[in-house]
């Protein structure tokens, strides 16, 4: 997805606003749950939502509220979206297992957050000039980020079984089937694959190793804190500018801060009126965390 804070924050303003409908329904001290002989009052609850993570439920809240006033995402778009997400991954069940990860669960839930998503980036890109000569820079500058692999693995716990498994492999063994027979990685059962990962999602050893291979080429034993391994790079996938210019300028307009810089400014010519006391802050705090972030944007 384009934003993985972004999902979650959506997923839990929507468990929120269903706690704050379920709470509108009773009276102050009126009891929603009782223990042995202790009841839990409405009010009770209501205190325990108002803390750190109920001001940022609000926040993300009133964010979506005023995205939605400012700009209009379709049905269509976001079906569209769904779709060229889908196409990312090699299979429906990976995509399926990546929204369980990020504990999107329904239809609903995935339309929600697509929606959501959609709408931050229109604000982010809003009134922004970006030339194609900005892109190509930015992709040479950042070209390992839209590199990753496919690589399967063994994994044992001596050098010297290691070196013997490698001897066998050398001499025709099949990887897969040395993988599920020997590896003490989880991997094993699906004989030593890995699925497709980037640069910074394994440990330094393992990383510089798989990265130095050819498509199709085999490791000698890698020592790493987990043990000793043996990769093998499936295949290289590399993110070319022309089939990926709407994520690589995503990226871009992050790494310049323009995100921030636009939610400050749509808070503040936001009419907001916060009616409950302990939040009335909750605004402000945002538009200071944004205008931090507008000044140190992360390097592109």
């Amino acid at each position: 997805m384009r934003s993985v804070d972004v999902l979650k924050k959506a997923i839990l303003a929507t468990t929120m606003i269903g706690s704050v409908l379920l709470l509108g329904a009773c009276s102050s001290n009126e009891t929603i749950a009782k223990v042995g002989n202790d009841s839990i009052t409405k009010e009770q609850l209501y205190k325990e939502m108002k803390t750190a993570k109920g001001a940022e439920t609000l926040q993300s809240m009133i964010e979506t509220e005023v995205l939605t006033q400012k700009y209009k995402v379709t049905d269509k778009e976001v079906k569209d979206e769904i779709e060229n997400l889908k196409k990312k991954y090699p299979s429906e069940e990976e995509f399926k297992v990546t929204l369980t990860q990020n504990n999107i669960n329904t239809d609903e839930q995935l339309n929600k957050v697509t929606k959501d998503s959609l709408l931050r980036f229109k604000a982010l890109s809003d009134g922004v000039k970006v030339t194609d000569k900005d892109l190509e820079t930015f992709y040479e500058q950042n070209k390992d980020k839209y590199l990753t692999i496919d690589a399967s693995h063994i994994l044992v716990e001596k050098q010297d079984e290691a070196e013997k498994i490698l001897k066998e492999l050398k001499n025709g063994a099949k990887f897969d089937e040395m993988a599920k027979k020997h590896s003490k990685d989880g991997s094993a059962i699906k004989g030593g694959e890995l699925g497709t990962f980037g640069k910074g999602s394994m440990v330094k050893e393992f990383e510089e190793a798989a990265f130095a291979l050819k498509e199709n080429e085999m490791s000698n034993v890698v020592k790493t804190q987990f043990g000793y391994h043996i990769i093998k790079v499936n295949k290289i996938i590399e993110k070319n500018l022309k089939n990926n210019k709407d994520e690589i300028k995503q990226d871009y307009l992050v790494a310049k801060g323009n995100y921030p810089k636009a939610m400050s400014k749509l808070l503040k010519d936001a009419k907001v009126e916060i009616k409950d006391k302990d939040f009335k802050d909750a605004v402000q705090q945002r538009i200071d965390q944004y205008d931090m972030s507008a000044q140190n944007p992360a390097k592109g």
